[in-house]
C-alpha cells in the first residue's frame, strides 16, 4: 500500500514538475537587451513545471520577447550608432539601452544626442520618435530616460504574456498540491525516511572508505521481546528472573503496558526476581498483583 502510494505521488510530481533536465525553459536572451531584465521577468516561474502543460503561454512569452527585441533594435540602435560617431561642442553625446529595474522596463538612456541642426542624417528619424519615459504613476522618470510608442506597446505585451505564463504555472502547482493534499502524511513520512536513508548511506560509505568495520545490528526491541517471550513462557515458581530496564527503547506508553503485562504474568507464576525500569507509569496501572512489591532507589544523607 505504502509503495503504491509513493509510486503514485512520485509519478504525478514527475509528470508536472520540471526536473531541471529540460532544455526548453532557458531564460530569454537577446543581444541588445540587458540579460538582467529577462532574468527578473522570467526566473520566478520558468523551470517550475514542464513546458508541455503551458505550451501556449510559454510560446506567447517567446514571441513577445522577440517582438520587443525587434522594436528596441529598430527604435534605439540607430541612435546609439549615431552617438558613437557624432561629436558635439557641448560635450560628447551619450546613449545606451538600459534596464530600468524599478519600472521593469527597457529604455534608452542618453544625453546631448539631439542634433543642433536637423539634416536628415542616420538616426535623426528615431530621435524624433523618442518621448520621456514615465513610471506607473504617470510621472517622468528622469531627464535622461526615453522610450517610444512601439517600445512601450511591446513592453506591455511582453509583461502581459509573462503574467499569463506565471498565473498558469501557479494554477498547475496549486492543482497538484490539491490533488496530493490527502496524501501529505505519506509524502512527509517518505521524505523523512529518504533523508535518514541518505544520511545513513553517507555515513556507511564514509566508514567503508576509511576501512572501519561495520557490524550488522539487529533491532534491539525485537531481540528483547524474543528473549522476554522465552523467559515468560518458561518461568516457573522455582525460577529466578532478573530483567534490567524492561522494554527499553520502546515508545513510553506501549512499553509501560507491555512491562505491566509481563510483571503481572510473572506474579501469577510466583517466581522470584528483580525487574528494573524507568517506566514509572507502571505504578499507575490497574495490575492484578499478589506477590509483587514496588521498590524505588533513594538516598540518605548521613552526617551532613
Amino acid at each position: 500500500m505504502l509503495m503504491n502510494e509513493c509510486s503514485f505521488i512520485s509519478q504525478r510530481i514527475a509528470e508536472v514538475i520540471s526536473l531541471g533536465v529540460e532544455n526548453d525553459q532557458a531564460i530569454t536572451s537577446f543581444e541588445h537587451i540587458p540579460k538582467e531584465f529577462f532574468n527578473d521577468m522570467e526566473s520566478s516561474w520558468k523551470g517550475r513545471v514542464k513546458r508541455i502543460h503551458a505550451e501556449e503561454e510559454f510560446a506567447n512569452v517567446d514571441r513577445a520577447a522577440e517582438a520587443l527585441s525587434t522594436v528596441v533594435i529598430d527604435d534605439f540602435m540607430p541612435i546609439i550608432s549615431r552617438v558613437k560617431f557624432v561629436m558635439s561642442s557641448n560635450g560628447s553625446p551619450k546613449g545606451e539601452i538600459c534596464y530600468a529595474k524599478d519600472n521593469e522596463a527597457v529604455w534608452f538612456k542618453g544625453k546631448r544626442f539631439t542634433p543642433n541642426v536637423w539634416a536628415n542624417t542616420p538616426g535623426e528619424q528615431q530621435i524624433k520618435q523618442l518621448k520621456p519615459a514615465i513610471d506607473s504613476k504617470g510621472r517622468k522618470v528622469g531627464e535622461e530616460w526615453f522610450t517610444t510608442v512601439k517600445v512601450e506597446n511591446a513592453l506591455n505585451r511582453y509583461h502581459e504574456a509573462c503574467d499569463n505564463a506565471k498565473n498558469k504555472v501557479l494554477e498547475l502547482l496549486r492543482g497538484l498540491s490539491s490533488e496530493l493534499q490527502d496524501k501529505i502524511n505519506i509524502l512527509v513520512f517518505c521524505s523523512t525516511v529518504l533523508i535518514i536513508a541518505k544520511a545513513l548511506f553517507g555515513h556507511v560509505s564514509d566508514a567503508r572508505r576509511r576501512g572501519w568495520m561495520i557490524r550488522t545490528i539487529s533491532p534491539l526491541s525485537k531481540i528483547e521481546m524474543s528473549e522476554i517471550r522465552a523467559l515468560v513462557s518458561r518461568a516457573t515458581a522455582r525460577s529466578l528472573v532478573l530483567i534490567d530496564e524492561i522494554c527499553r527503547g520502546t515508545e513510553t506508553a506501549k512499553g509501560t503496558c507491555i512491562a505491566g503485562s509481563i510483571i503481572e504474568r510473572l506474579d501469577t507464576v510466583g517466581c522470584l526476581g528483580i525487574i528494573s525500569t524507568h517506566l514509572h507509569g507502571i505504578f499507575d496501572l490497574p495490575l492484578s498483583l499478589s506477590n509483587t512489591e514496588f521498590k524505588a532507589m533513594g538516598t540518605e544523607v548521613i552526617d551532613g
